[in-house]
């Protein structure tokens, strides 16, 4: 059901965002020759063709290649999104030293003694536990995670950012805690996708 739409989107060749998620459609449901098809058809957009190609490579089993391909686009571009990537296909083929040297570059204080875990990006948290957790520091990882957790914990105010719950449930699940990460999902799901920004379009 999500394919005709997405379908539509991508053939419009102005939503790289829509040709991602249909590429993820393709992907999930095992078709391969359209998930192939639609990541080459994103040379419509310059600068997600290559990511385009690392998720090509990555998919297709070759994370090696695909981990020279991200370091060789941190290389050569000044896109800041290399980093992150270069850190997440490094821990995804266990080369641990390369990952940690991009998450240092990246905050270079959080793989330290005392992490500054609320002011740096909650994804680059996750990838510093997870890079803690494959070298043998599970204790560290736990307590990094721990405080992503208070950080992020609901206001009481009312409002908690759907974002918030997804990077919750990610912490939870990593913690091994299941059933809250499955509550974090089925409350966002609940609450919807809304931000702060569905108002600001309508002021626009």
């Amino acid at each position: 059901a999500a394919i005709p739409p997405l379908q539509r989107a991508h053939a419009a060749r102005t939503s790289p965002r829509a040709s991602f998620a249909l590429a993820n459609v393709y992907l999930n449901l095992g078709l391969t020759a359209p998930l192939e098809r639609t990541l080459a058809e994103l040379d419509y957009a310059p600068l997600s063709a290559p990511l385009a190609e690392m998720i090509r490579l990555h998919v297709s089993g070759d994370g090696a290649a695909a981990l020279v391909h991200a370091e060789t686009q941190l290389a050569t571009t000044s896109d800041r999104i290399w980093r992150p990537l270069v850190a997440l296909e490094a821990l995804n083929a266990g080369a641990l030293d390369t990952a940690r040297l991009q998450i240092r570059s990246l905050e270079p204080e959080l793989l330290g003694p005392a992490p500054p875990v609320g002011r740096v990006p909650a994804g680059i948290v996750l990838m510093a536990a997870s890079l803690l957790e494959a070298e043998g520091e599970a204790d560290r990882a736990e307590a990094l995670l721990q405080q992503l957790l208070d950080a992020l914990a609901p206001s009481p105010d009312g409002y908690d950012p759907i974002a918030d719950k997804l990077v919750r449930a990610q912490a939870l699940a990593s913690l091994g805690h299941d059933d809250r990460a499955l509550a974090e999902l089925e409350d966002a799901r609940r609450q919807g996708y809304r931000t702060l920004y569905d108002f600001d379009n309508f002021l626009r």
